[in-house]
């Protein structure tokens, strides 16, 4: 009956259920799935949860389904049960209780209550709560409380572990050591999870007599947990349950008070607040994964900082691990090795993939302790300079070994096995200085090699200059090329050496190693021993992928280079790889990273041997902005203008404030700029020329001496010059100003100064840099505002297309449109300082327009510029979710959708003029209403003898369901584009001479640049072969 309710529920919100997205109680559970366990928990007929079906989006468990006669919505104490149990799992993302009449809406989280329930005679396939709904994203705007980020088990968990931490080592509750109070807490952790997973049941209490932890602490029975530990110690072969530190007995010696705070955190209180939870932690249903994340929750962002030790989140590690394994020939015969493993969440997540295959070879049937130790011990290798991180990891990769085995009871399990849990610091883990450091002779790991795959997520730090590692050590004795000293580059490089001749890397990396400009010769040495095969960059979710703010990263998947009977490494001039660069999206609220096929490029590699600069412009850009951006600078640079022994004019820095490389008794006096103005950065922000109304003093009073102030430091505070601090404006304008009176100003202000007839030129060229042009150059070319810092260098600067009139083509109209511009900038100087910004915003348009005249963009270039600005920009590495969810929700006009067929047409005739084709294109958009969950548009593309091109566009649901219905019926979209429609941007089929594109109705799919994307597409796809024709690009 159950099953028969479900089927109706499923067909009327749009659900299918042949779907591998959709897992059913009554189905095959399939092992293989990276969630398989957390699954089989869900759905488990005699479990503690038995929901009836659950749905995948992108392999990420988001929806539970429970069938009701009643007596689930009307019984509250059980659905809080399984509400915290599910929420306890960090997955599901939303419940939804199926009765007879009614769909009612259940949130994960603990603080908002259901919402009211929706006839079934109301719901739709493309309405609320259905498969649309879901995969769009779309349901965030109705439920919005229902899935805050910081409400998540981990979150509440990691934030809890941190307080709790600190309020041991108060003073009135005895002053605990934090490495001592750090130590105690992960006791507490490990053996809740050892408890609530039954892994230590009645059985193991009543033969070792030993009590339940909650119970010892609630009596703050000091001897009873003792002998707890000391018998867990004994059993599980690790050190991390010694009940001691040294000689000292912490248990024995906690005061009353102390044990209040760990009953607290046991309770999942809120620490910070002290407000009581009704939801305590189940560690039968927190990941493990998520204990990976201890060690770094200790640690503190100082501390973080200097160590590089940071928690890699539980979403990525599932993508790495996914891209790390894709290409394994035999899961269960590869030899995984992470040097620098921290507290182990990728050994851990590639071991239980390894579980799983093993699993799914026994057609599903468990695995015995026995087979999941021998695959343990031949597969999972790692080491740490920290000995704490790989106590945690060999505790994590316990749990994974003991994961869903029966019986669960440890007593009972060595009875039937007769095995013991395996050692394995020393022989699979190493930790410590010198058999854990990666670049000591003394690791044996590194010595041993031979390894099929280089699994990590190393240290990301650059050594101070008075500090020096191993690292260095190494890289002198090898003559290794690095980048900056960054540890990261250093194990990239060293990764080879412990890798089989076909193994593979697989590695999580900051971003401005690959983007850098000053890590170009890295690279070059780099590429020519590693083949890269895929590149994912994460820039874009900076603010989103880690908690403690660490930078962007990307991660690499390659393969050694084989080398060739010189002894040398070579690339190929045919090689490519594949770069991808995912957005911020509504997908990461659910816990998961969504990567639309439109931000995926293919890259030469020999390209980014000669200049990395490439992987910067397709963060956001591509061809196009290749193309622009060279033909641009075709004429001149600014750093034509400011180098060279021809130099025409001088850029450099204020004078520093401080500058620890000059001892303080050279510092000399700063008398010499007593008499000019002082301009700070802020003076800068509004218009073309600062705001000096105050006349503001040197701080003399303040700054008396300075690190040094040499000639060419004070030629730059007088005669015609450009200045701008280091920060841009928020819409990433850079803050340009022209000045032509004495004024000194510090480090965090750049100058371009040149010679008194220059004065027009310079102001023109502050005109520029406010620009649209520059904004638009900004998002396509500077890798640090894309990522890491709102920052603009002078090198920045220097690289920017500028040329004066005389290398023009037109140098007579040049002159005039600088003239003119010059004579704006003379106005606002002239103009009132209260009426400036006004003046500068009425004559900016005309300025914007006269810019582009002068670099000669046509107006197809125009038009993408201006939507880069106005879409784009706006869209680039967003602060939190609630604007990713608006951005998010934004349709593109009809404007913009005529924009982009006019732009797909013209690219089509240009491709099909260039290839000596013939015949006209004929463009049908079908667009599904606005109003629907997961509004998408079908783009037909029909290639006939008419007299011209023409346009067609329609905002009808019926007509772009029929188009899906018909691709459906001839077997020409595959089930897993049918499924999810809202991620299948950029898809390309071919039916006779029709072209079909499936795209979603969001801003970002409807752009001009997008439409040159898709011409491009269906060239390649239509010039395919005729056995390759009917295949999806």
């Amino acid at each position: 009956m159950a099953g028969t309710e479900l089927n109706q529920w499923m067909t009327a919100l749009g659900y299918n259920l042949a779907s591998d997205s959709m897992h059913r109680a009554s189905s095959q559970l399939r092992a293989r799935h990276p969630y398989a366990p957390e699954l089989l928990d869900l759905l488990n007929p005699a479990g503690e949860i038995r929901a009836e079906a659950v749905f995948d989006v992108e392999g990420v468990p988001t929806v539970c389904f429970f069938v009701d006669d009643g007596s689930l919505i009307n019984d509250a104490h059980r659905l809080a049960e399984i509400r915290q149990r599910i929420w306890n799992q960090n997955l599901i993302s939303l419940i939804l209780i199926l009765t007879p009449t009614h769909l009612v809406p259940v949130p994960v989280t603990r603080k908002v209550p259901a919402a009211d329930p929706i006839l079934k005679s109301q719901v739709r396939p493309d309405g609320p709560l259905s498969c649309a709904d879901i995969q769009s994203g779309d349901v965030w705007s109705r439920f919005k409380s229902w899935f805050q980020v910081d409400d998540r088990v981990d979150r509440k968990l990691l934030s809890n572990l941190r307080v709790t931490v600190r309020e041991l080592c108060e003073k009135k509750r005895g002053q605990l050591a934090i490495d001592d109070a750090q130590y105690l807490v992960s006791q507490l952790l490990f053996v809740s999870y050892l408890e609530h997973r039954g892994i230590v049941g009645d059985r193991y209490r009543a033969e070792r007599k030993v009590g339940r932890l909650f119970d010892l602490i609630q009596t703050r029975n000091r001897q009873g947990v003792v002998r707890l530990l000391g018998k867990l110690k004994s059993d599980f072969n690790g050190d991390f349950l010694e009940p001691k530190v040294g000689s000292k007995d912490l248990w024995l010696d906690l005061q009353d008070s102390s044990f209040e705070v760990l009953l607290a955190f046991l309770a999942a209180n809120d620490m910070e607040t002290g407000q009581l939870s009704i939801w305590p932690y189940n560690f039968r249903f927190i990941p493990v994964e998520l204990l990976s994340g201890i060690y770094e929750a200790f640690l503190g962002k100082e501390s973080q900082r200097k160590a590089a030790a940071f928690y890699t989140p539980r979403h990525l590690a599932n993508l790495v691990v996914d891209q790390a394994l894709n290409d394994s020939v035999d899961l269960l015969s590869e030899r995984i090795y992470d040097g620098a493993c921290g507290s182990g969440i990728l050994l851990t997540t590639a071991f239980r993939r390894i579980i799983g295959e093993a699993e799914a070879r026994k057609k599903g049937a468990q695995v015995s302790l026995s087979e999941r130790i021998a695959l343990l011990r031949s597969c999972i290798f790692g080491s740490d300079i920290s000995d704490s991180a790989c106590r945690v990891t060999a505790f994590s990769l316990y749990l994974s070994l003991l994961e869903r085995l029966e019986p669960t009871d440890i007593a009972a399990l060595c009875d039937d096995e007769n095995v013991k849990l395996p050692n394995l610091r020393g022989s699979n883990l190493f930790g410590g200085p010198q058999a854990g450091e990666f670049f000591s002779r003394k690791n044996p790991l590194v010595k041993r090699g031979g390894f099929t795959l280089f699994l990590s997520n190393p240290p990301w730090v650059e050594p101070k200059q008075n500090e020096s590692s191993a690292a260095d050590d190494w890289a002198a004795e090898e003559g290794a090329p690095r980048a900056l000293r960054q540890l990261a580059a250093d194990f990239a490089w060293r990764a080879v050496d412990c890798l089989s001749p076909s193994g593979r890397l697989c590695m999580i990396l900051p971003m401005s190693l690959l983007l850098k400009p000053t890590s170009q010769e890295f690279l070059t040495e780099w590429l020519q021993r590693i083949k890269w095969h895929r590149v994912i960059n994460f820039g874009d979710l900076k603010e989103l992928l880690f908690d403690q703010g660490r930078k962007s990263c990307v991660v690499l998947i390659g393969t050694p280079r084989p080398e060739n009977e010189n002894a040398r490494w070579i690339i190929p001039p045919n090689e490519i790889f594949e770069y991808w660069v995912p957005k911020a999206d509504v997908s990461l609220a659910f816990g998961r990273l969504t990567l639309h096929s439109g931000d995926r490029h293919r890259v030469q590699t020999q390209a980014i041997a000669l200049s990395n600069k490439q992987l910067t412009t397709r963060m956001w850009g591509d061809d196009f902005d290749l193309a622009l951006w060279a033909d641009l600078r075709l004429r001149g640079t600014f750093n034509d203008l400011v180098s060279g022994s021809n130099r025409r004019w001088a850029r450099r820095k204020g004078f520093h404030r401080t500058d620890n490389a000059v001892p303080a008794d050279k510092w000399v006096s700063s008398k010499p700029l007593w008499e000019m103005m002082f301009v700070r950065p802020g003076d800068l922000y509004h218009n073309v020329v600062p705001d000096l109304s105050s006349r503001r003093a040197f701080p003399k009073g303040e700054i008396q001496r300075v690190p040094k102030l040499s000639a060419e430091v004070l030629d730059a505070f007088d005669g015609p010059r450009i200045l701008f601090p280091d920060g841009p404006s928020p819409d990433l304008e850079i803050r340009a100003a022209f000045i032509d009176k004495p004024a000194s100003f510090m480090s965090s202000v750049g100058v371009i100064a040149g010679p008194m007839e220059d004065a027009d030129y310079l102001r023109f060229a502050t005109v520029f840099l406010r620009s649209d042009l520059v904004r638009y150059f900004m998002v396509t070319q500077l890798y640090q505002l894309l990522s890491d810092r709102d920052r603009v260098s002078l090198s920045d600067v220097g690289n920017f297309p500028f040329y004066l009139p005389e290398r023009h083509p037109d140098p007579a109209r040049a002159r005039k449109i600088v003239k003119e511009l010059a004579g704006y900038v003379q106005e606002i100087e002239n103009t009132s300082v209260l009426m400036r910004s006004h003046r500068w915003e009425t004559l900016r348009p005309i300025a914007e327009t006269k810019l582009l005249e002068y670099f000669g963009l046509s107006e197809s270039a125009q038009a993408i510029v201006k939507e880069t600005i106005e879409v784009v920009l706006p869209a680039i590495r967003p602060y939190g979710m609630s604007d990713v969810f608006e951005r998010a929700g934004r349709r593109p006009s009809n404007d913009a959708i005529r924009s982009y067929v006019g732009t797909l047409i013209a690219e089509l005739e240009s491709w099909r003029d260039a290839r000596k084709g013939k015949g006209k294109f004929s463009v049908e958009v079908l667009l599904t209403i606005r109003e629907r969950s997961g509004p998408f548009g079908i783009v037909r593309v029909h290639v006939g003898s008419s007299r011209k091109s023409k346009a067609e566009i329609q905002r009808k649901e019926a007509a772009a369901n029929s188009a899906i219905a018909e691709l459906q019926a001839r077997k020409l979209l595959p089930m897993s584009l049918s499924e999810d429609l809202y991620f299948v941007a950029d898809t390309v089929i071919v039916a006779d001479d029709t072209v079909f594109l499936v795209k979603p109705q969001n801003e970002r799919a409807w752009l001009r640049r997008q439409a040159l994307r898709d011409a491009e597409r269906i060239v390649e796809t239509t010039t395919r072969p005729a056995a390759l024709a009917q295949d999806v690009a």
